[in-house]
């Protein structure tokens, strides 16, 4: 069961009038992958049932996580060379394949940051980074924990 709203207004800007139309679709109750969830959306789309609407709208938002996540990852540049930024976005989209594949097996919660810190922890355990101030940082950390 769901509701539609449709809302219509007008604006000015200059001398030009606008005509707009907005349109709610409130989702009472709905099931969906085993839970029972509200949903609200704003839209222009008019599609038959209240499950086509979390359909449609799910696949959004997986593209929009992709969006804000591979930000967060994002290595900024101030160069204009066309090859460092395409490589430095491939390799975010890398680091972005990694998470998932991880998330797969470690499950949803799993986060980024987790990632992170246990990429770090690897390299560290295996040899491959030595981090500059590790040695002073440990015998700092002994004897505040008493270790």
């Amino acid at each position: 069961e769901y509701t539609t709203v449709v809302h219509h207004g007008i604006y000015n800007r200059g001398k030009t009038t606008y005509h707009v139309r907005s349109r709610f679709v409130l989702i009472k109750q709905l099931e969906y992958e085993g839970k029972t969830y509200d949903w609200l959306f704003a839209t222009n789309l008019d599609k038959n049932t209240a499950a086509s609407y979390v359909k449609r709208y799910k696949k959004r938002w997986a593209i929009e996580t992709i969006f804000r996540v591979t930000d967060d990852i994002r290595i900024y540049t101030t160069s204009t060379c066309a090859l460092i930024r395409y490589f430095l976005f491939m390799f975010t989209c890398l680091v972005y394949n990694i998470w998932k594949f991880f998330q797969q097996f470690l499950g949803e919660d799993f986060t980024l940051a987790n990632l992170k810190i246990c990429m770090i922890i690897f390299m560290v355990k295996y040899g491959m980074i030595y981090p500059e101030h590790y040695d002073k940082f440990e015998k700092v950390a002994e004897r505040f924990f008493n270790v």
